[in-house]
């Protein structure tokens, strides 16, 4: 009994030499590791740290504005955590756009001028572009974000862009009304069609998101002449 204690407790003390282990900190330039311990919950400075405090530790540091990616390996003694710092945007470009005006684009974006490179604001940007495009009838709409070096703390974030075709709504068809009519249906919905007599006329942006507000107003205009 006395003995399969010991050897239990010598087990338990291997399997933690094991799987426990000191943090090494790479890639700080401007911060210290003193900041980064500011950041985390967890004590960097333990020398048994375990895998489960390295995600901690990374997940807490790549919320911070500070930081803009942060990467790991293990080693033999042990965790090898990479860290690259966030540098202030100097500039935001955006490039091949044609149909809507730069000013539109970066007034919405989360990345701001004189504020830190943020990799999920870079994302999110990504996905505003898109969106914006969009509703502007832009169904194929590719961006890419590119970093670029302006000073030793400072980079222009630029957008590239690929705007595709712009689609637009060439004709409405009402099929199964005979309460209203056709003028009546088109002069309460948002979206309009290009005239067969107006060549001139562009009609309206292809955004389906407009369609559910137009399928809603077509019909509260039935529901309120009693149609359920």
């Amino acid at each position: 009994m006395f003995k399969n204690i010991i050897y239990l407790s010598i087990l338990i003390i291997l399997s933690k030499n094991i799987y426990s282990k000191s943090i090494e900190i790479n890639g700080l330039n401007k911060l210290s590791e003193n900041d980064i311990q500011t950041i985390t919950s967890k004590d960097i400075y333990n020398i048994n740290s375990s895998i489960s405090d390295i995600n901690i530790i990374i997940k807490e540091l790549i919320k911070s504005d500070l930081i803009y990616d942060v990467n790991f390996k293990e080693v033999n003694e042990s965790f090898i955590i990479n860290i690259s710092e966030s540098n202030i945007i100097e500039n935001i470009y955006i490039n091949n756009n044609i149909r809507i005006k730069d000013d539109l684009i970066i007034q919405n974006l989360s990345s701001k001028a004189n504020y830190f490179l943020n990799k999920n604001d870079i994302q999110d940007d990504v996905e505003i572009i898109k969106k914006i495009y969009f509703t502007k009838g832009f169904q194929d709409i590719s961006v890419i974000a590119k970093v670029e070096k302006y000073s030793s703390n400072r980079v222009n974030l630029i957008y590239y862009l690929n705007e595709e075709k712009q689609q637009r709504i060439n004709i409405i068809k009402f099929i199964g009304n005979s309460y209203f009519s056709d003028n009546y249906l088109n002069s309460i919905i948002k979206s309009q069609s290009i005239k067969f007599y107006n060549i001139f006329k562009s009609g309206s942006n292809l955004n389906y998101s407009i369609f559910d507000s137009d399928k809603n107003q077509i019909l509260s205009a039935f529901r309120d002449e009693g149609f359920l």
